[in-house]
This record gives structure tokens, C-alpha cells and sequence, in this order.
């Protein structure tokens, strides 16, 4: 693990010191971007699409997109993995199903790539600008 050492000005010091804590246990930044993915699939849900795409229409049944109990729609979680990591997505056995399109057409839940990164990059910049502050 790497050590910062600065001299001279200590409110410089103070947040140099502050950043190397925040980036040694980064779990409170990990956890922001675990919740703020999941309300990005709960707008996916009341959207009934993913990123500007519009999920494929029901064929056989009248109501909403992938909502005709709930169950899935509010299954989604995110856990951390050690660190470094935190994972989003649902238990629910036929989640993979409608995500991937195994089957039926795909209406995919999660965030799409693009999404996810520029939220976690976001998400991480206003992590460290308050690490920063004295």
C-alpha cells in the first residue's frame, strides 16, 4: 500500500491525507454506486426501457413491461465484493431470461455500459472533491 507524504502546506496535507483515507476504504463510494444503479433500473422499469431503447411490446398479455406480479422489478440488489467491486443485479431464476432474451425478446434491466461507467465515474469524482474538502 502506498504512503503520501507532503510538506509544507498543512491544509494541502489535511486533504491529501483525507483523499489517501477515503481511497483506502472506498465502501462508501461503492455503496453510492450500488444505489444509484438500482434506481437506474427502477427508471428502466417505469420506462419500460433501457437507455433510450423502448423494451419490446407484450404479445400475449395487456398491462405493463415485465411487471404483471412485481416480483422482478423489485428483486434487484447490489452487494460489495471485498474493496474493490460491487454487484448489481437479481436472484430471481428467470431474471437472465428477460435481460439476455433467452427465448423472448431481450428488455434488458440493467443498466446499459454505458450508463453504469459514466455514473460510477461521476459517482467516484464527487466521492474524491469530498474527500478534498477542509
Amino acid at each position: 500500500m502506498g504512503k503520501v507524504s507532503v510538506r509544507g502546506n498543512k491544509q494541502v496535507q489535511l486533504k491529501l491525507t483525507n483523499i489517501a483515507r477515503g481511497i483506502k476504504n472506498p465502501k462508501p463510494v461503492l455503496k453510492r454506486i450500488g444505489v444509484t444503479l438500482l434506481k437506474e433500473i427502477d427508471k428502466n422499469f417505469r420506462q419500460e426501457g433501457n437507455d433510450g431503447t423502448a423494451w419490446a411490446s407484450l404479445q400475449f398479455r395487456e398491462g405493463r413491461i415485465l411487471r404483471k406480479t412485481g416480483n422482478l422489478a423489485g428483486s434487484f440488489v447490489f452487494e460489495l465484493v471485498g474493496n474493490t467491486t460491487v454487484k448489481v443485479g437479481s436472484p430471481v431464476e428467470y431474471s437472465d431470461i428477460h435481460q439476455f432474451g433467452f427465448g423472448v425478446p431481450a428488455r434488458p434491466m440493467l443498466p446499459s455500459e454505458r450508463v453504469a461507467l459514466a455514473t460510477t465515474k461521476r459517482l467516484v469524482n464527487n466521492y474524491i472533491k469530498e474527500l478534498s474538502k477542509v
